[in-house]
Formats: structure tokens, C-alpha cells, sequence
């Protein structure tokens, strides 16, 4: 069913503000007449609602009306609050646009409108794209039918059954003629009072049985029949719950049990209140994550064996100190420690010692790199470093085949320590080429901070 209007926009801004419309007129969604019209502030009107008519907006609720009669939509009123969400008083609703920005008005009738024209805000006028004294095409909107509770649960059991479904997955389903789209947004197999004692607890995915039981829960412009919201307890505990918010504005709500060791958060941990607090941690989402994936390893007692990327060791140590962890900072510490215990300075002729027993050491810029391990996965096959790089300074090859930058990013997990000087300069007099200036202080910005000697053999 459609009813098509074309509208001239005016401004409600250059309306008379000595008429406007009584509350309970709109409510009982008659027509108003100047003379019924009671004087109210047009800016309590102008923020919320849109102006037309009464003539026209008796066509607007006859429509309403005869879509109730056939069952499409519900109450007038009713359905027109609920539409447009809290604070809005008009029961007519139209929908209507320009260039793609339709959207959804909530209309009152309003005897300083001229006829077959709309009176809208600035703000609506701004964000629909309309200009003043244009007409444009406008239609009554209708909501959807009303759906039975039962019968989208059988629907979704008929269609998915032993089907795995995963959180934000969307089905697309049909009722009375409606498509309608139905998102998976939670999943579980715990209980909710399990799932609130629960610290290490993760449910994405699940498969529909028999025995499943589905909770439907209406979005905006769908009402589901028999649906009764659930009613908060009525006097909760505490939460269980603390919202941590990184340093980039990303939430992450994590159980009080796994933050115990965060000496920092101890006042959020010992929060008695019903609602999670929200604690600001200096330390960016990625990095918070990382420390999150630790907590969770030390509240199972197997901090000492967590591995992270030995590039995030320093980082990690910096956010641990924010957070007042020592378990992680200590693990750091050690890490740094043992990284720093392994780290000398080699000959030449021990080098060429490894590679001959079955090795793979490379010498980039005099910095002594085991890739023995990860000669398997070098994107560019486990062959071409130990033909051209072996018992060589490889630097012009990296620069030559690695023109990512990310290749750098690797080089403090091979360093094993530095060429003696001696064998540097030889080594560097025998290469034909050398790496381009450039290469050489971005290969210094990413190696300076770890090498024995916190530069590179060549003059930058």
C-alpha cells in the first residue's frame, strides 16, 4: 500500500508560532483546526517533528488506518512512537528524500503549514538534503507486520537445523510476505549464572539442534508478537565486570578475577556496585590485547611459558608497568635478559663454521642473523639464501629482493650478535655494490635500538 504526496518544503523556522497543535489532538491523531489550536513554543516542535497541513494529514492517518484494517501495520499512534524512539509525539510518519538520504519523519498536523507543503527544521532540512521551496516526493510509511514469536522459532529450525551458526551471522528468512533478516548476536553453551562465574569463557559459534533453545529479540521497526522484554533483577549484585578503555577508545569488558594481578585496577576489581566501571588504561587496544592473552595464561599458571614477539618485549614491559603487572613485567625482564645473555660478537671463521655443519647464519652489515629455523618459510623459497647469501655481507641481496620494509621486522628475532670489526671491514672491501644511503638509515632506524654497537659499519 502506498499514498504518494508531493510536498513543497518550507521552513518551520518562518512559521506563525501563534497556532500550533494541543498534545492530545496528536495523540487521538484527528485534525486540528486554527481555532482548537493552543499556543506552545514552535521550538518544542521544530527539534523533534515535521509540519503538514490538517487536510493533509488526514490522508496521512486514513492511510495509517486502512493499513491497520489489512493487518500491516499496528497502532497509529503507538507504532509512530515507537519508530521514531523516545520523544516523538507525531503519530503520522512519512518517509521521503533526496539523492538517496530517505528517512523516516514523524509528522504532526499543524494549521500554520500551508497545504501540500511539509515544514521541516533546519536540522532535518541539513541532514535529508532538502532545500526550501522545492517540492519533492514523500510517502506514508508503514510499518512491518507483526510476527509470532513461535513462528520464526519453527522457521529457523526448519531452515538451519544442524547447521553451525556463528555470532553476527545473518539468515535471511520470509514471514507474511516480508523478508525479514535475523543476526545471530549472542551464542552460548554455559548457563547465564554459569557464564557469570565463568572467567576463561569464549562462545562465537554453536549448532542448532532440537534442544536449542532461541531468544528472539525485536529491532527497530519490527514488533514481535508475545515478546516481553526481560526484567532486570531487582536487586543485582556486584558486576563482575570491568569496562577497560584503551588509549584509542576501544572497550573491552573483562571479569574482575582476571585483572586481580593489575594492582592499578584494584579499586575497579574491588568496585561493589552493579554496573561494570570503566577504567581509562594508557596502553592502545592491540598492545591491551596482548596483556589481556597473558592474564588469562597466568590465571591458568602458564604465564611462564606465554610467547609474544620478542619486538613487543619493550612495549609490553612499558604497559605492564602501567597496569602495575608484575608477573608480566617480570617475564619481560627475563626475556630482555635472556635475548641480551646470547647476544656477541663472532669471527668470520665462526660463522663459516655453522653454515659448513648445516646451518644457515647470514652477515647483514656486519649484524650476525641464525634464519636456520626459518629458511622453511622464506616467502622466496628455503634455496636462494644459502646459494647467493651464505659466508658473504648480504646487505645489497636484502635490499634487492626485500623491497617491504616489513622484512625488518624480523631481523631481532635472527640477531645472534655482531661480526668482530676486524672481519667487517674486510668483508664490506670485497662487495662489488653497495646499499643505497637510503636503505641504510631505514635499516639503522629499525636494528639501532637492539645491536651490540647501536649502529651500522657504514658511514649514514
Amino acid at each position: 500500500m502506498q499514498c504518494h504526496f508531493r510536498l513543497k518544503v518550507v521552513n518551520w523556522e518562518d512559521l506563525d508560532t501563534s497556532a500550533s497543535t494541543h498534545p492530545d489532538d496528536v495523540a487521538r491523531g484527528s485534525t486540528v483546526s486554527a481555532s482548537r489550536a493552543v499556543a506552545r513554543p514552535l521550538s518544542e516542535l521544530a527539534g523533534r517533528q515535521c509540519g503538514v497541513h490538517p487536510s493533509d494529514w488526514a490522508a496521512i492517518r486514513d492511510t495509517w488506518q486502512q493499513a491497520e484494517a489489512e493487518g500491516l501495520g499496528g497502532n497509529l499512534n503507538a507504532r509512530g512512537r515507537r519508530a521514531m524512539g523516545k520523544g516523538a509525539a507525531g503519530g503520522g510518519i512519512m518517509k521521503g528524500g533526496a539523492g538517496g538520504s530517505d528517512g523516516v519523519l514523524a509528522v504532526i498536523p499543524h494549521p500554520g503549514v500551508p497545504p501540500a507543503a511539509m515544514a521541516l527544521s533546519a536540522v532535518h532540512r541539513f541532514n535529508l538534503h532538502l532545500a526550501s521551496d522545492i517540492r519533492y516526493e514523500f510517502e506514508v510509511f508503514v510499518p512491518p507486520p507483526r510476527f509470532a514469536l513461535q513462528d520464526l522459532c519453527d522457521q529457523l529450525h526448519r531452515l538451519f537445523h544442524h547447521q553451525v551458526l556463528t555470532v553476527s551471522h545473518t539468515l535471511v528468512m520470509s514471514a507474511r510476505g516480508k523478508e525479514l533478516a535475523v543476526r545471530v548476536a549472542e551464542a552460548n553453551n554455559l548457563s547465564e549464572d554459569e557464564r557469570d562465574e565463568a572467567v576463561l569463557y569464549h562462545c562465537y559459534r554453536g549448532m542448532l539442534t532440537n534442544d536449542t533453545q532461541i531468544h528472539l529479540v525485536p529491532d527497530t521497526g519490527i514488533e514481535l508478537a508475545n515478546w516481553t522484554p526481560k526484567q532486570a533483577a531487582t536487586s543485582p549484585g556486584p558486576s563482575k565486570v570491568v569496562n577497560l578503555l584503551s588509549s584509542d577508545d576501544e572497550l573491552f569488558p573483562v571479569k574482575k578475577a582476571l585483572l586481580r594481578p593489575c594492582l592499578a585496577l584494584t579499586k575497579a576489581v574491588q568496585d561493589t556496585g552493579p554496573e561494570p566501571p570503566t577504567v581509562q588504561v594508557g596502553v592502545e587496544c592491540l598492545l591491551l590485547d596482548r596483556v589481556l592473552l597473558f592474564l588469562e595464561a597466568d590465571f591458568k599458571g602458564e604465564a611462564e611459558s606465554f610467547q609474544f614477539d620478542i619486538n613487543l618485549t619493550q612495549e609490553l614491559r612499558e604497559a605492564a608497568a602501567c597496569l602495575k603487572l608484575k608477573s608480566l613485567a617480570d617475564l619481560c625482564d627475563q626475556r630482555l635478559g635472556l635475548f641480551e645473555s646470547r647476544i656477541r660478537e663472532y669471527s668470520f671463521a665462526e660463522v663459516a663454521e655453522r653454515n659448513a655443519s648445516g646451518n644457515c647464519w647470514l652477515l647483514l652489515d656486519g649484524m650476525v642473523l641464525d634464519v636456520t629455523r626459518w629458511l622453511p618459510e622464506h616467502p622466496g623459497g628455503d634455496t636462494i639464501i644459502p646459494t647467493q647469501g651464505l659466508n658473504r655481507d648480504c646487505t645489497v641481496f636484502f635490499e634487492l629482493y626485500h623491497s617491504s620494509r616489513e622484512s625488518f621486522l624480523y631481523l631481532r628475532h635472527f640477531y645472534m650478535g655482531e661480526l668482530k670489526e676486524e672481519d667487517k671491514v674486510k668483508l664490506a672491501e670485497q662487495e662489488d655494490q653497495q646499499p643505497s644511503a637510503e636503505f641504510m638509515q631505514q635499516l639503522w632506524e629499525y636494528t639501532h635500538s637492539f645491536r651490540l654497537h647501536g649502529t651500522t659499519i657504514r658511514n649514514l
